[in-house]
This record gives structure tokens, sequence and C-alpha cells, in this order.
């Protein structure tokens, strides 16, 4: 499910402890719902741990903000959370969604919600607009769309598709 907040990414270096925080544009420091999502779940201490437990010397999450004061607060969230759908290194090494799924749990942090994992993607645009259609998992409102990922061969392929039903009701919301 495609989760309709803020974009953000926190980047952990063990070398220097430093734990830095980006909005979809800018780095922003120990400020905004990006950081406080962050210090919310205990981010920072989550992926030191992960990093010294794997013998990694940098990690890089990216993911979704939802806060009280994001996007009309649609997921009637009390304080800032987030959700992760991707994970790298800064030295290159980009994680199958796979490899992800399982480090977020490790680290018990919220993935994006997977509305299904299987071998079908519909073969045209009319199929997949129809299939982003539905409720969100996170609250009763409209899904906001989807994300289709294909790993295959070491590739990790995704595009969002947002639904048509969803602008519709959030304009009028």
């Amino acid at each position: 499910e495609k989760i309709d907040g803020t974009a953000a990414t926190w980047i952990y270096e063990v070398e220097n402890d430093s734990f830095r925080v980006f909005s979809h544009n800018w780095e922003v420091g120990e400020s905004g719902v990006w950081f406080d999502a962050a210090r919310n779940v205990g981010l920072k201490g989550k992926m030191a741990s992960y990093c010294k437990n794997h013998n990694l010397p940098s990690l890089v999450l990216q993911g979704e903000v939802v806060a009280p004061n994001v996007q009309k607060n649609l997921y009637n969230v009390s304080k800032a959370d987030l959700f992760i759908y991707g994970m790298m290194t800064i030295e290159g090494r980009r994680y199958c969604f796979k490899e992800m799924k399982e480090a977020c749990a490790e680290m018990d942090i919220k993935t994006v919600p997977i509305l299904s994992e299987s071998e079908y993607m519909p073969d045209n645009i009319e199929a997949l607009l129809k299939s982003c259609e539905g409720r969100s998992t996170q609250a009763d409102i409209p899904r906001e769309g989807v994300v289709w990922r294909v790993t295959a061969s070491g590739k990790d392929i995704h595009f969002k598709v947002k639904s048509r039903p969803y602008k519709v009701w959030f304009d009028k919301k």
C-alpha cells in the first residue's frame, strides 16, 4: 500500500555514531516530523544495533512519515510514525525487498503495508489502475495507491500507481 505521508531518509554511520535525517529534498537535522518519527520509534539505536550485528559501516533507510500535521492526518495518528520502503548502505549496496523486510523485522520497525506477494502483475494500464483501488489497511479511508515491486535476478524494480478515486476523495476532504 502506498502510504500518503511525507518521504524521509535516515542515515546512520558507525564510524562517528552519526545519525542524519532528510525530508524529501533537505537535510532537516533534529527537527520536524521526520526526526520526530525517528525518535518516537528509537530509530537511531535500532539502526546502530543492526549495523553492529551485521558488521556494516552504514545503513540508509527510506520511508514515509505520517503525523498529526501531515496530509490532514488521514491515518488518525497521535504522534509521528514511519513506514520503511527502502534500505541500502552509503557504499551503494541496495537491499532487495525480502532482505529489507527481514531487517525491519529484526529492528522491530514497520515496513509499508504489504497487500499481496505473488507472481501476478496486470498486463495493461486499466488493470493496474483498478488494482490500486480499495480501502487502506491503516484507516477507514480509500487507499492512495499501490507500489508494485518486482524482484528478479538481483534487480529490484518498483513503481507506484495512484488511485483515481482517492484523488477525488482527498480533494473533497
